[in-house]
């Protein structure tokens, strides 16, 4: 249970400092972070927010 606990929060960090660097233009920082959560939990949908950076 704890570990799912932890992923959700760890999701939920990675939105909200998505969000905040998108709204400050640092794409480039929020595409090594979608690439490394993506390696790490690679069923989540990470790979999507990639393309979202790339093509909002």
């Amino acid at each position: 249970m704890q570990e799912r606990t932890d992923k959700g929060f760890y999701a939920r960090f990675l939105e909200e400092l998505c969000g905040t660097l998108k709204e400050e233009g640092r794409y480039e920082e929020i595409l090594e972070l979608a690439r490394m959560a993506s390696q790490l939990h690679p069923y989540d949908g990470w790979q999507s927010r990639q393309w979202r950076v790339c093509w909002p």
